[in-house]
């Protein structure tokens, strides 16, 4: 909906950004390197591909909601 915008961040953080503000509006640690961000078409869920932190680190999706950054999936 344009007006969240997300980041990948080190440590394994997302940041979550309002567009109009700058002002970060939240921060979302993944198990994992956050490698790639989308927003579905509603803006309501970001989807975030990465890769795990194990020792054969593999391919990874976490889901969130776009606008308080909790765990969906």
């Amino acid at each position: 909906d344009g007006r969240v915008a997300a980041t990948c961040a080190a440590g394994g953080l997302v940041l979550l950004h309002g567009v109009k503000t700058g002002e970060e509006t939240a921060r979302i640690a993944v198990r994992g390197i956050p490698l790639k961000l989308a927003f579905s078409p509603d803006g309501r869920r970001l989807l975030v591909a990465g890769r795990a932190l194990v020792a054969d680190a593999y391919d990874r999706l976490w889901t969130f909601d776009a606008a308080t950054g909790k765990t969906l999936g």
